[in-house]
């Protein structure tokens, strides 16, 4: 259970490089070719994807506000790291 609750940057190594599949397939492809791993030409099909719009959770609500306070203060790296929208 460690590893369902920790903020994503804890299982990145020094030389680890990210990429969002939401919109980073062709930097990510890229990469791949310039290094060798895939040939030229490759590409990386996208199955059973559909748009999301987010998840609705309540965090501005009176009720959630300390939780979401925590949370945030938690997860801070991964959101400056990865660049996920706030709701503040």
């Amino acid at each position: 259970m460690d590893n369902h609750f920790r903020p994503q940057v804890d299982f990145l190594g020094e030389y680890t490089h990210c990429y969002r599949l939401e919109d980073h397939i062709p930097e990510l492809m890229e990469d791949l070719v310039r290094q060798d791993i895939v040939p030229e030409g490759s590409i990386l099909p996208v199955l059973n994807s559909k748009p999301i719009s987010g998840v609705d959770i309540p965090w501005l609500e009176p009720e959630y506000r300390e939780v979401h306070a925590i949370f945030k203060k938690y997860y801070a790296t991964d959101f400056q790291l990865f660049n996920y929208r706030t709701l503040d």
